[in-house]
């Protein structure tokens, strides 16, 4: 009997301080707002990476293939830490989903 009556308490416990995190939190968090970077940002951003790019392109031992680094490595990598289950298809790619796609909405029809 005492553990249930002490288990509902800290049931009880553990609901009143959630309340009352979620409400100060609301009150005097920071506001999150979603907001796009700056022109200026991914123009340097942007600045950046070809910069990057373009060293790798002078000191790498081997000939880069920019769109095989941008393509398969930058993009997807990207894309990864943005959001691990979403897909990027270069255009021979993209080219070749629309035509599946077109062929098995045809082809159900």
């Amino acid at each position: 009997m005492e553990s249930t009556g002490s288990s509902r308490r800290g049931v009880v416990v553990l609901v009143v301080v959630l309340g009352i995190s979620a409400v100060l939190g609301g009150l005097y968090g920071p506001s999150v707002r979603a907001t796009a970077a700056g022109q200026n940002d991914m123009q340097d951003s942007v600045k950046s990476f070809t910069h990057v790019l373009s060293v790798v392109e002078r000191n790498y031992a081997e000939p880069v293939d920019t769109d095989k680094v941008i393509y398969d490595g930058a993009i997807p990598g990207m894309l990864r830490v943005l959001d691990p289950h979403s897909n990027f298809f270069d255009p021979k790619q993209y080219a070749l989903f629309k035509k599946n796609s077109r062929e098995n909405t045809t082809a159900s029809v």
